[in-house]
C-alpha cells in the first residue's frame, strides 16, 4: 500500500518490484552497477521509498533490449 508523506505518494520496494516485474536481486544489482540511482527517500527503518518518477525510470530500464 502506498504511503503519503507531506502530500507525496511513495511506494515500498515490494510494490515497485511487483509492478515493474523484476527481482530484488536485479534491483540491487542495477543500483550497485550504477545503472540506476538508489532512491533518495527511506523510511525510519531505512527501507527504500520510491516516487512515481523512480518507477517510470525502472520500467524503462526493465524494457530495454540488449
Amino acid at each position: 500500500m502506498p504511503v503519503k508523506i507531506a502530500g507525496v505518494t511513495y511506494f515500498r520496494t515490494m510494490e515497485v518490484l511487483n509492478r515493474v516485474k523484476i527481482s530484488r536481486s536485479t534491483l540491487l544489482r542495477w543500483i550497485d552497477k550504477g545503472i540506476i540511482n538508489d532512491t533518495a527517500y527511506h523510511d525510519r527503518r531505512g527501507w527504500r521509498l520510491f516516487k512515481k518518477e523512480d518507477i517510470v525510470h525502472l520500467e524503462k530500464e526493465a524494457r530495454k533490449i540488449q
